[in-house]
């Protein structure tokens, strides 16, 4: 029971330590307190890879959900660095999730948080938290689907954004090695932007929200995996939200993968995007 509460004990600390000061935007523009915000955050990194690393190798291994197995747990470190005569940069990716897979209903829980920074400016510290789920998924290959996300970006000037939605799906393959789904629904939006040239907004809207998810193994120890999103409004196609994050995995054993990731996201109303391309490692159980 203990296993199962961590990744929602974990979403909640990062909550709590992203949203404890309201006035993070203006407080790094002073270099020598945000090199000490860094230490303080490259702390807590620390501290969660070494829980993740000591709790997923303890739980049973197993490949894939089945009639036994209803749950799984992956966490996934990746970034870069870039250090010159010039100054330095680098970027952590980091993200938590956990699945529960039953006849009638799956559970999708899932948080990421990336920081960076380069010649100790801060670039990065965007935080998304999103909880879906499906209903029938398992027994038709139309089904239907609810989601809460929260999001809060610092490289996207967004203070923060929720969406809660619900729609249907439809899967076009499920096997052991292929997963193709499309997904569409509407979200109610509720937004804060800054942004240097427009200034402050809040705002709200009604989206669209296509999604395309696939997940391939290619022989036992490639994976290649997606999720991606259109989200338009239907107020104003010109407003409109993408995000893109796709991944490539080499795995070297039952537990543990080579990873290596791609994230693109733009929101069209202010013109603020990111684009990121980062290394690392993903660790998952299925139990």
């Amino acid at each position: 029971m203990k296993l199962i509460a961590s990744p929602f004990l974990f979403y909640l600390i990062i909550v709590f330590h992203l949203t404890r000061n309201k006035s993070r935007y203006a407080r790094h523009s002073n270099c020598g307190l945000a090199a000490n915000n860094s230490n303080i955050r490259m702390n807590i990194f620390t501290k969660i890879l070494i829980v993740c690393l000591y709790i997923v190798p303890c739980l049973p291994a197993s490949a894939q959900f089945n009639d036994t197995i209803n749950y799984h747990l992956h966490f996934t470190t990746t970034g870069s660095l870039n250090k010159t005569n010039g100054g330095d940069a680098y970027l952590l990716n980091n993200g938590l999730g956990f699945n529960v897979n039953k006849r009638k209903v799956t559970l999708n829980t899932n948080a990421s948080w990336v920081y960076g920074q380069l010649n100790k400016t801060l670039t990065n510290n965007d935080f998304a938290a999103t909880t879906d789920m499906d209903f029938l998924k398992k027994i038709s290959k139309l089904y239907y689907w609810g989601l809460l996300n929260f999001e809060s970006s610092y490289s996207l000037k967004t203070k923060y954004r929720f969406q809660p939605g619900a729609g249907v799906g439809y899967r076009f393959i499920d096997t052991t090695n292929a997963v193709f789904t499309v997904s569409d629904g509407i979200l109610f939006e509720m937004a804060d932007l800054t942004d240097a040239t427009f200034g402050k907004e809040k705002y709200q809207t009604v989206r669209n929200s296509l999604r395309v998810k696939y997940h391939f193994v290619i022989g036992k120890v490639i994976a290649i995996e997606g999720v991606n999103f259109w989200q338009p409004s239907l107020l104003s196609f010109k407003d409109y939200l993408l995000k893109f994050n796709n991944s490539l995995s080499l795995k070297l054993n039952e537990w543990l993968s080579l990873t290596s990731a791609l994230s693109y996201n733009k929101i069209s109303r202010t013109g603020s995007e990111n684009l990121l391309f980062t290394f690392g490692i993903t660790l998952d159980k299925y139990y």
